[in-house]
C-alpha cells in the first residue's frame, strides 16, 4: 500500500469509463508522473464496477483538469466495447 506522508489527496469514485480516461492519461505522461513522483492508489468495487482512486496533491493531474471540472476544453476519447 502506498502511503501518503504530510500530502493532502483527492479521492474519486469512477466509472469504468473514466477509469479508463484516467488510465490513458497515465500511460501519456508517464515520464512527468515518475519524476514528479506521482503515485495513486486504485480499489475496485465489483458489486458497483466502479473504482475509488485516490491521488497525492500534486503537479501534474487533478481529477479537476482530468474531467474538464473548470469549463476547459478536455479532447475526448471514444471507446468501442
Amino acid at each position: 500500500m502506498y502511503i501518503y506522508m504530510n500530502t493532502e489527496s483527492e479521492t474519486r469514485i469512477l466509472t469504468r469509463d473514466e477509469y479508463r480516461i484516467f488510465l490513458d492519461f497515465t500511460l501519456d505522461n508517464y515520464e512527468d508522473m515518475y519524476s514528479e513522483k506521482v503515485g495513486y492508489e486504485v480499489n475496485y468495487n465489483p458489486r458497483k464496477d466502479s473504482f475509488t482512486v485516490t491521488l497525492p496533491s500534486n503537479n501534474v493531474i487533478s481529477f479537476v483538469d482530468l474531467f474538464n471540472e473548470r469549463g476547459w476544453l478536455f479532447s475526448q476519447q471514444v471507446y468501442n466495447n
